[in-house]
């Protein structure tokens, strides 16, 4: 750990990286939105406006907005540059769930949605040389019964795809592609509410895993001019010897989280029951089943660029590096705070270059990791720290199989 930072004096539920991997945004239940700088934990901005907790964040994919979603209803955008505020986006009669920019491209038309607990989606368009937002969204009100929210959104890599899950079980798919956005499919195969949705890294096929209450994951593919799925089912154990007793902690099994490996080969669920599965992603196969975590884990982060690498963080304050591949542990840190007992650990996110991650935890810290000594890793060529990287890697390795 390179750094750690009492940077907010509420629980901090979202972090994110700028697209160059500088800086460091963090989103709090004090209402406020900072940045930070990468390499030596600087605290750069403090962004003020919202009235409620922070509840997600979004960095636009020409690294020039940072938008911000609140309990307060509102979607709040500034800009990178100067920091100023460029649109406060008013669209929600309940808290913002979900914000995402969309990575499509259409001349100079851009994409900005939300989420929320009123069970609507907004499509918020905006130019890309002006910066200027519309101020009337594109936008669906998804209520089959009172009370339904959409709790999670997921954009396709290309971005002319976004999924959503709701409460009321269903999945809906909507495309950007035409004249204005619309939506296409309504999946109602899941039995209980859809909390984790989560599409693949690459675009060869269009594919999507959801997780849900009801215990299962489904890896969804279009094909055929239809959405096909395998299921994932937690209750499934592996075979042979290779059983833990925390299988069966808890009687009803539910999906907490869900993620890919950087190149979509596997699947990883992570269960009320604090375990973590890996499945072949095409099979549904269950090839690893991995313990550690003593409480739920709501952080799944895959490398950028390395598919083995795989990192997890729960409420039990722990965080795990994993080889996914072999299906063993790497390193973990216990984030112990000094006379307070441990914070749980809310948010993850590894940088672009995979050189550094940064968490948040409930006590306000922002904690910086990175491989090897903070100040040698300033001063190094991105070439050199790669290969610096991968000998942490390697070493960390080493060390877990000579224990």
């Amino acid at each position: 750990m390179h750094k750690r930072i009492l940077g907010h004096l509420s629980s901090v539920y979202c972090i994110a990286f700028d697209r160059a991997g500088r800086r460091i945004f963090t989103g709090s239940d004090d209402c406020l939105v900072k940045i930070w700088a990468t390499d030596n934990g600087r605290l750069l901005s403090t962004l003020r406006g919202h009235s409620a907790e922070i509840s997600d964040m979004a960095v636009s994919y020409e690294n020039t907005l940072l938008a911000a979603g609140s309990c307060d209803k509102v979607v709040r955008v500034w800009c990178l540059r100067t920091c100023a505020p460029v649109a406060v986006l008013l669209g929600h009669s309940a808290s913002i769930t979900s914000i995402q920019f969309s990575s499509a491209r259409k001349g100079t038309t851009r994409y900005l949605t939300s989420t929320g607990a009123d069970g609507t989606i907004c499509f918020w368009q905006w130019h890309l040389n002006t910066m200027k937002f519309k101020d009337r969204p594109v936008k669906f009100t998804e209520r089959s019964r009172p009370g339904v929210q959409i709790s999670c959104s997921s954009f396709s890599s290309g971005g002319m795809f976004i999924a959503t899950g709701s409460t009321d079980h269903i999945i809906r798919i909507y495309y950007l592609g035409s004249e204005s956005p619309e939506k296409i499919a309504e999946l109602e195969s899941h039995m209980d509410k859809v909390v984790a949705i989560q599409f693949c890294n690459n675009g060869d096929r269009l594919r999507f895993v959801s997780g849900s209450r009801d215990g299962t994951a489904r890896v969804w593919q279009y094909q055929q001019q239809e959405w096909k799925h395998i299921v994932l089912d937690m209750s499934t154990k592996m075979t042979g010897n290779n059983v833990l007793s925390g299988e069966d902690k808890v009687s009803k099994l539910k999906v907490t989280m869900v993620a890919w490996d950087r190149y979509d080969a596997t699947v990883i669920t992570a269960v009320n029951n604090f375990l973590l599965k890996v499945w072949n992603s095409s099979t549904g196969q269950l090839l690893h089943t991995l313990s550690g975590h003593d409480d739920e884990v709501f952080v799944l982060e895959a490398h950028p660029f390395d598919q083995r690498i795989m990192l997890s963080a729960g409420h039990d304050g722990n965080i795990f590096i994993w080889d996914l591949e072999k299906g063993t542990k790497i390193r973990n840190y216990f984030n112990m705070i000094e006379g307070q007992g441990h914070g749980a650990v809310f948010d993850c996110k590894f940088s672009p270059d995979g050189q550094h991650f940064a968490c948040t935890d409930s006590h306000g810290h922002l904690l910086l990791f990175g491989f090897g000594c903070n100040k040698y890793f300033e001063k190094v060529r991105p070439s050199i720290s790669r290969a610096a990287f991968a000998l942490g890697i390697s070493l960390a390795c080493a060390l877990y199989n000579s224990d």
